[in-house]
């Protein structure tokens, strides 16, 4: 009895071996088909999926076409006809409130939804005659708004608030010079650069383009040219030795402004930084047309002192010489130039000199010139 419950037992056990290895077989069995067919399972699964609508509702940011965001975000944008409208602001015609975006419910299947809010666009144009010419407004709502996306618009339910009032501003254009008077200039420190200031041709500032055109309402307009639009910042160009600054000229940004024509780039002529020498210079007194017997009836200090500027191969001439050496290059090499006409009275006067080198090549006012005027006093001359 007990050897025949035994022997069932050991049946059953190797059945139940046999189930489990036929299970793993099948499992195993025909790997390709059973890929094949999870593949086909797990697709038509994402397609049904997909088919499936679904419903959102989206903040859509209201804008125009001069301030688009190209960020993927959703907007609602204004584009008007022509140039002489631009949106000032939106509101909810009900309660007059004002609006910066406004909910928009969608209604699509999901993989169509998930494509239309990757780079969602909406506009809005306006007819002329959809303006209101007396107040500037007009008022649009679900059935005008527009995409170049189809699917889009048909996918919107509805939008809140249902209607959108947009308030309007004409403007106009004005083209404004660029000069030195219309420009703000950022110097550097007078007490390190003293001499910057005075070296710096404003008058002969070449701006390019020479002109941008400004846009906006009247008022602001007018607002905005009662101080410079423009600044260039040279306040970090005190030690350069370029004969031409190169900047770039930015707008201080005026409220209600727009400007085209920009950037904007200047080129000031600098002169030359020059070092100061103070030497003794020889007077040459021009008395042409004086007449013959009054050739000799007046008299002049041979000798003048001369606080000389120079820049340049001037300047490592002159720093290369000793004091005595200097004194002597300015016997050979510079005059004070005085004029005397036929007029003179023959009383004691003070005339202004002027100096100048005897070299040709050095040309006076870029490579050599005085900070303050030569004076010379012609005298009558004394008797023996």
């Amino acid at each position: 009895m007990i050897e025949r419950t035994t022997d069932r037992s050991s049946r059953a056990a190797a059945r139940a071996r046999r189930v489990r290895r036929s299970a793993w077989q099948n499992l195993f069995a025909d790997p390709v088909r059973k890929v094949i067919s999870l593949a086909l399972a797990i697709g038509l699964w994402i397609l049904v999926n997909n088919q499936v609508t679904d419903q959102k509702r989206e903040l859509c940011r209201l804008s125009n076409a001069e301030h688009v965001a190209d960020s993927g975000e959703f907007q609602l944008v204004i584009q008007l006809p022509g140039e002489q409208f631009r949106v000032k602001s939106f509101s909810n015609p009900i309660d007059d409130k004002p609006l910066t975006s406004i909910e928009v419910s969608l209604e699509a299947p999901q993989l169509q939804l998930r494509n239309m809010l990757a780079n969602p666009m909406l506009f809005v144009k306006p007819r002329q005659g959809e303006i209101n010419q007396n107040d500037s407004t007009f008022v649009f709502d679900q059935t005008d708004l527009r995409s170049t996306d189809d699917a889009l618009v048909r996918a919107i339910r509805e939008i809140q608030p249902r209607r959108v009032s947009v308030k309007l501003e004409r403007v106009e254009t004005e083209v404004y010079a660029l000069k030195k008077d219309t420009v703000d200039v950022a110097l550097p420190d007078a007490s390190l650069f003293p001499y910057f200031q005075e070296r710096l041709r404003l008058d002969k500032a070449v701006f390019t383009p020479s002109q941008v055109t400004l846009r906006g309402p009247k008022s602001a307009l007018a607002a905005a040219k009662r101080t410079p639009l423009f600044k260039f910042d040279l306040s970090k160009a005190g030690s350069t030795t370029e004969p031409n600054i190169i900047a770039r000229v930015v707008e201080t940004r005026p409220e209600g402004i727009e400007i085209e024509g920009l950037p904007i780039e200047v080129s000031v002529p600098l002169d030359p930084q020059f070092d100061r020498y103070e030497l003794v210079v020889p007077v040459l007194v021009d008395h042409v047309g004086r007449p013959t017997t009054a050739m000799v009836d007046y008299e002049h200090d041979a000798t003048v002192p001369v606080s000389l500027l120079v820049s340049g191969e001037l300047t490592g001439t002159l720093s290369r010489m000793s004091p005595a050496e200097r004194e002597a290059w300015a016997r050979d090499r510079a005059r004070v130039y005085v004029h005397l006409d036929r007029d003179w009275s023959g009383r004691a006067q003070i005339f202004l000199g002027t100096l100048m080198l005897t070299e040709a090549h050095y040309e006076r006012g870029r490579h050599y010139r005085t900070d303050a005027p030569v004076s010379v006093q012609i005298r009558p001359k004394k008797g023996p």
